[in-house]
């Protein structure tokens, strides 16, 4: 192999001037965000899309009494921080170890509950704990009130609401 010196002048400017280049993108792409090692997220625009209930309703879950349809509110894609966190995996068993329950309860799903009235002919939604989700929603056998699993920050808890005045509390302070 050739040494530098051994090349002809003009392969040895060409070859000065591509490691200069290199050198100059080197230093731009430092400064520009694009190169940073971070998670870029896209314009709020399209973030707003993805926080969006695409779901459309369907009344198939029905109160005992007749009158009230249970609505679950969806969310469709999961966020980078809930998707990361720590989990154990064996086969196809996920675990979230900090929070004892499985993967996919902690990373999407129901994030809210409205109830539909059809002799009211009018919707409202129940008062929820913020940052949850929410699985396994039973009716009472009068109809009055709504048992669900909150699937909180912390654990998840069997949570009640009155479908009356929309308001929920937990059952106890244990975790499930």
């Amino acid at each position: 192999m050739k040494n530098i010196s051994q090349l002809p002048k003009i392969n040895r400017g060409l070859l000065l001037l591509i490691l200069v280049g290199l050198l100059a993108f080197a230093g731009w792409a430092g400064e520009d965000p694009l190169y940073e090692e971070s998670y870029l997220l896209p314009p709020e625009s399209i973030q707003n899309l993805l926080v969006r209930d695409t779901n459309t309703v369907t009344l198939d879950n029905m109160s005992p009494d007749g009158d009230h349809f249970l609505i679950p509110v969806n969310r469709a894609y999961s966020t980078l921080k809930l998707m990361t966190q720590r989990t154990l995996r064996l086969g196809m068993l996920e675990i979230c170890p900090d929070v004892n329950r499985e993967w996919r309860l902690s990373t999407s799903g129901v994030t809210g509950l409205k109830i539909y009235s059809l002799k009211q002919k009018k919707t409202w939604a129940l008062q929820v704990p913020a940052n949850a989700f929410f699985s396994d929603m039973v009716w009472s056998p009068d109809g009055d009130q709504i048992a669900f699993l909150a699937h909180l920050p912390e654990g998840s808890q069997v949570w009640t609401a009155d479908i009356k005045s929309g308001k929920s509390k937990p059952l106890s302070k244990a975790f499930v």
